[in-house]
């Protein structure tokens, strides 16, 4: 099981609002229009 919080985004804007929330080093796992993305 993944301990890090996995986030369904569906835009990249949902992305980036993520990466700026929690960080580039620290962003949590974004799913993006159903393909793994990493901060």
């Amino acid at each position: 099981m993944n301990d890090e919080p996995t986030f369904i985004v569906t835009t990249a804007d949902d992305a980036e609002f993520c990466v700026q929330s929690f960080g580039e080093e620290t962003a949590p796992t974004l799913v993006l229009v159903g393909e793994p993305w990493r901060g």
